[in-house]
């Protein structure tokens, strides 16, 4: 039996990190731009949703950017007070040796060949499910990680918590929910609008949609309102981005009673610019929910952050660097990642623009089969083995 193992000394040698502290005077890259002079670059203003679920949820995933050598793989989110690097190595498979062959399928194609010939294809096709595919479980319908067949597994996640302030952050977790007979013209999304009656709805901000008793049933409606106040401070700190989780199946979203945006991709998470609409003192959001058919309603992880100054991330497309780059507490921080083919290696470099500013704790994590253990002062080892599908 063949059982797949990796260990951490792999990880030591592919994820490497590289600090660079500017001496008094000197400044490490004070615009914040890499030396690369491409046009071929993918730019953004702000980092990867990322709501700290590890591994990270597929409608985040998809917005980090993506490096690769063709064995090792990264997705880098650019977060600000909090970094994740979801790391690939493409022999991390699960499974085991199997025989799926049905060495009797050739005596079955001449039936099959006069059944469709016949135009029977129903039957042809009866056949071929029958003894045209593999013995046993196969790939399990498609979930094929705990069976022999085995499926691709990701690494495990690099978080790099960094040691200076980040942008304000509010959860709204309290909200009230009640049905509505349709989304035009709602008075309920006003923020003078009383809805101390409406059932009360706790949505955390570490899970996903709240189905449930406060589920949006198929071909209904229903608003979610919450409250929230907010100090001078706050918003002179530049807070002013709602990031929503999933919307089930649109969504219509207000703030203080103006429209914000619309959402009709029920499978992703979703940001708005709204610092217009917000006001020191009591504010109010309010979405509407319509679901078309299913369980449907509002997912939980609803936030408003603040931002930092000259925030940006983006991937150069000719040298393969994804860059980060922003100022918080009055200094620059750059992080620059790549993944090396000679040296099968990442490498990122943390710069900051003045001394003694570059200071972080780094986490190893992989949600089963392994574990993560110091490996002197300055080292992390993982060590695991995956499921080979014999249970």
């Amino acid at each position: 039996m063949i059982r797949r193992e990796w260990l951490g000394p792999l990880l030591l040698c592919t994820v490497c990190l590289a600090l660079h502290f500017a001496l008094p005077g000197e400044t490490a890259m004070a615009d914040g731009s890499t030396t690369s002079d491409s046009a071929l670059k993918l730019w953004y203003t702000q980092p990867a949703p990322w709501d700290g679920t590890v591994p990270p949820k597929y409608d985040q995933w998809v917005h980090a950017l993506p490096l690769g050598n063709g064995r090792l793989g990264a997705m880098v989110f650019g977060g600000i007070q909090r970094e994740c690097v979801q790391l690939n190595e493409d022999s991390l498979w699960t499974g085991a040796p199997e025989d799926p062959d049905r060495p009797d399928a050739f005596e079955h194609l001449p039936e099959i060949r006069r059944l469709l010939l016949e135009g029977k294809n129903p039957e042809a096709e009866a056949l071929v499910n029958q003894h045209f595919t593999c013995r046993g479980a196969g790939s399990g319908t498609g979930s094929g990680a705990k069976v022999d067949y085995g499926s691709y597994q990701t690494f495990g996640e690099l978080t790099l918590d960094m040691d200076h302030p980040g942008p304000p952050r509010i959860a709204l977790t309290q909200w009230r929910r009640e049905s509505v007979d349709d989304t035009e013209n709602r008075p309920e999304v006003q923020p003078d609008f009383d809805a101390s009656a409406w059932d009360e709805v706790t949505l955390p901000t570490d899970v996903d949609i709240v189905y449930g008793e406060h589920a949006v049933a198929a071909n209904a409606v229903a608003v979610f309102r919450t409250e929230f106040g907010l100090t001078r401070a706050q918003l002179q700190a530049g807070i002013g981005m709602l990031h929503l989780g999933r919307i089930d199946d649109h969504g219509w979203v207000y703030v203080n009673g103006a429209e914000v945006g619309r959402t009709e991709d029920w499978a992703r998470t979703h940001s708005f610019d709204v610092s217009e609409h917000l006001r020191e003192g009591r504010n109010v959001l309010a979405v509407i929910v319509q679901n078309i058919g299913g369980p449907g309603g509002l997912s939980a992880g609803a936030t408003l952050s603040g931002t930092v100054d000259g925030y940006r991330r983006d991937l150069d497309l000719g040298t393969a660097i994804a860059t980060v780059t922003y100022v918080a507490d009055g200094v620059r921080y750059t992080r620059e990642a790549f993944i090396s083919a000679p040296d099968q290696a990442m490498v990122m470099r943390i710069t900051a623009d003045q001394s003694r500013k570059v200071s972080f704790a780094a986490s190893l994590s992989r949600v089963e089969c392994a574990s993560v253990t110091a490996d002197g002062d300055d080292g992390l080892v993982m060590r695991g083995q995956v499921d080979d599908g014999k249970g």
